[in-house]
């Protein structure tokens, strides 16, 4: 998996770099960046590495209930066995996961890229809950949130 932000040239790379640990704590930062030089451009840099797990971002999205959302998000650039999608830089500063369907927002964004075999199986498996008992869902099903973000209602229009 690749985690990677911009850091704007007014930001504490510290503070990003924080931000993002406290949702892939074992987030391993690129040993070729080098934050003196690299804050000298005005334009800001890229700061990337990587992790092999991402068991602090799903226990958050379990505890918060956001698995359908989180399940929608992280499939909608699914191709082959390649997703990318992107958070928060702010929610990650306090250690919480908030999903962004664009990719230029107030505050910026991490960008998470997941690569393996079967993804969309796996994350399937990792946003299950037990409401998926009486609603079923997998990716791209006609129960995900639309490109907009917008929620799918599955209720008839008798509210059944």
């Amino acid at each position: 998996m690749t985690v990677s932000a911009n850091i704007e040239s007014y930001e504490d790379p510290v503070k990003v770099t924080d931000a993002i640990k406290k949702i892939f704590p074992e987030w391993e930062i690129d040993p070729s960046i080098d934050f003196p030089d690299e804050i000298l451009d005005s334009s800001g840099f890229i700061v990337h590495g990587t992790t092999e797990s991402m068991e602090k971002m799903l226990a958050i999205i379990r505890e918060v209930r956001i698995l359908d959302t989180a399940l929608d998000v992280m499939s909608m650039n699914l191709r082959d066995d390649t997703t990318e999608f992107f958070i928060s830089k702010q929610s990650a500063s306090v250690g919480k996961v908030s999903f962004s369907l664009v990719e230029d927002q107030f505050g910026g964004l991490i960008s998470v890229v997941l690569r393996a075999r079967d993804l969309g199986l796996w994350l399937e498996q990792q946003t299950w809950h037990r409401g998926r008992e009486l609603v079923p869902r997998s990716i791209g099903d006609d129960l995900a949130m639309d490109d907009f973000g917008e929620a799918v209602e599955w209720f008839d229009p008798k509210g059944k």
